[in-house]
């Protein structure tokens, strides 16, 4: 108790709030990702239970890749977490002020922790833009700029995470980096977003001249703006949270991560699960060929099944085998 005293001489009552503060909301947020960690785990089980079911051979092994990467990210993600958190309390847990010195002390976990998030949203936005790219009929010039949005995100959080293991750069900057990070990559998820839904919505109207596709394809509109949406607003909030200097910033960037890869992941498993469209919506419908990902031997074939399919665009793809067979919608 002595040491506690002589360790906060000199400081004020609002110096050990704001010190408290810090330490509270870095303690909460690291056992609320623990907790977002297990739903994390009870949608991923409940995902894959539903791709190796038979009904949902489907889903293609490349999404599979993408969202079990995401998962392993995120389990390793808090994991380094934990054990940063255990070194300030346990380690470093004499008194409050060693604790929140420790707190922002450099070590060896920051690289880790900031490399499992970067690679987590490049596998998220890659996934993202791939599906833009291919429901665009590979059109390269349509996901130039979120591509761009990704490189720039990417280079952005990798100079905020040298600045803070170097501690060469002052607060003010490092916090101006993470809004630009977190701009970029929003940017990237809302392009590919509208990118998709206004491709879908073009040209179902110019195939049948009438509101029809609106309706059949309602249900995969819902699973992209409800997934996108969920990533989308915790992106907001932690880029306004982050702007204010509000500690609430600490759980919605725990937030924000997790909303990173339930997304994809949630958008999978409704697919498996037959819940992204109506029974009967893909029946004699002209966009019936529509499918967002495809199995790697796959990949090289569009010429014979693409013609059958609609539109001398090529933009709309069947797999092989699957030209008149409306329940092959894949990630």
């Amino acid at each position: 108790m002595a040491a506690e005293t002589d360790s906060s001489a000199g400081l004020t009552a609002d110096d050990i709030a704001l010190i408290f503060q810090y330490l509270d909301a870095g303690l909460n947020s690291t056992i609320f990702k623990g907790q977002l960690l297990g739903i994390y785990t009870g949608i991923m089980a409940f995902t894959l239970w539903n791709i190796y079911t038979e009904k949902c051979k489907r889903i293609g092994k490349a999404t599979i890749v993408v969202i079990m990467i995401l998962y392993v990210m995120a389990a390793i993600d808090f994991a380094l977490y934990w054990s940063y958190i255990r070194r300030i309390y346990v380690k470093h847990g004499q008194t409050f002020v060693d604790e929140y010195l420790a707190y922002f002390d450099s070590n060896n976990l920051e690289i880790p922790m900031a490399m499992t998030g970067i690679i987590s949203t490049i596998c998220a936005d890659s996934a993202m833009i791939w599906r833009c790219w291919m429901v665009w009929g590979k059109r390269w010039p349509v996901v130039m700029l979120p591509i761009l949005f990704l490189i720039s995100g990417t280079v952005f959080k990798a100079i905020v995470t040298y600045k803070q293991s170097t501690d060469s750069a002052a607060d003010a900057f490092i916090d101006l980096l993470l809004i630009l990070y977190l701009a970029f990559i929003l940017a990237t998820t809302l392009w590919c977003t509208l990118a998709i839904i206004f491709r879908i919505l073009s040209v179902g109207r110019a195939s049948s001249g009438s509101g029809r596709p609106i309706r059949v394809y309602r249900h995969i509109i819902e699973v992209l703006v409800e997934s996108s949406a969920l990533y989308a607003i915790f992106l907001l909030l932690d880029m306004a949270f982050l702007a204010c200097q509000n500690m609430a910033n600490y759980y919605m960037e725990t937030v924000a991560a997790f909303a990173r890869g339930v997304a994809p992941t949630l958008i999978i498993g409704r697919v498996a699960a037959g819940h992204a469209r109506p029974d009967d919506s893909w029946q004699g419908s002209i966009m019936s060929s529509l499918h967002f990902g495809r199995d790697s031997e796959q990949m090289g074939s569009q010429d014979d099944t693409t013609q059958s399919a609609i539109m001398a665009d090529n933009a709309l793809e069947v797999p092989p085998g699957r030209k008149d067979n409306p329940e092959g919608v894949s990630e």
